[in-house]
C-alpha cells in the first residue's frame, strides 16, 4: 500500500507542476502580447534551431 501512496503523491506533484507551468506560460504570453499558441510555437522553433546548431558543432568537432 505505501508504494501506491507514493505513486499517487508523485502523480499529484506532476499535476501541480503542469498546472503551474501552464499558468506561467499564460503569464509570459500576456507579457509578450501574443497568444499561448504562438508562444509554444516559437519555443518549439527555438528548441529545434538549438538542436540543429548543437548537431553542427558536434559534426565540426569530429
Amino acid at each position: 500500500m505505501p508504494k501506491k501512496r507514493a505513486e499517487i503523491r508523485d502523480a499529484d506533484e506532476k499535476f501541480v507542476r503542469v498546472i503551474v507551468g501552464l499558468h506561467k506560460l499564460s503569464q509570459w504570453a500576456k507579457e509578450a502580447g501574443i497568444t499561448e499558441k504562438e508562444l509554444i510555437r516559437e519555443a518549439r522553433r527555438q528548441r529545434k534551431l538549438m538542436a540543429k546548431e548543437k548537431r553542427k558543432a558536434v559534426k565540426a568537432a569530429k
